[in-house]
């Protein structure tokens, strides 16, 4: 259960304003903005949402991705999207994950080790989509080309988001 404002109807929508206090970081652009998680497990966990109310289970979209990608070179973190319940996903609204890799232990995510088990057997997985063999959960993963989201200035979204 997301943390409510005082006075805000259950039903309504948390990743809306008015937001709670401390949870709202900037607008990434005219379609998205960046929220900090109130359900994280990870340190500075955030959410890229839709300034509009779209549905989660909505395919991502060319301007979901330009978000992504903006906070991904601005935090050098990884993306994820549940977009139903049965992927994890308990808010209707339309919402990405973000989550810098320094967070984890030697800034690589809980994964990569399957990853570079993959690309040890098929070579680089840059630019393409794949599955992992050992997940038996319907999933697909992109890795973007390292041009596209390696960018080492500290940008005002990298100040606001990363403490």
């Amino acid at each position: 259960q997301s943390p409510r404002i005082p006075g805000k109807k259950e039903t309504d929508d948390p990743f809306m304003p008015p937001f709670l206090k401390g949870s709202f970081i900037e607008d990434l652009s005219k379609t998205h903005s960046l929220l900090y998680n109130g359900n994280s497990i990870l340190r500075c966990h955030c959410l890229i949402v839709t300034k509009e109310f779209v549905l989660q289970n909505t395919p991502l979209s060319e301007k979901d991705f330009e978000a992504a990608i903006l906070t991904m070179k601005a935090v050098r973190g990884f993306v994820f999207y549940n977009n139903s319940p049965d992927a994890g996903s308990s808010q209707k609204h339309k919402h990405l994950q973000i989550a810098p890799y320094s967070v984890f232990r030697y800034g690589a995510i809980p994964i990569e080790s399957f990853i570079d088990e993959l690309e040890g057997k098929k070579g680089s997985l840059a630019s393409q989509y794949f599955m992992l063999p050992d997940f038996e959960f319907q999933h697909i993963f992109y890795m973007f080309p390292e041009q596209l989201t390696s960018n080492l200035n500290k940008s005002e979204l990298r100040k606001k988001a990363i403490v």
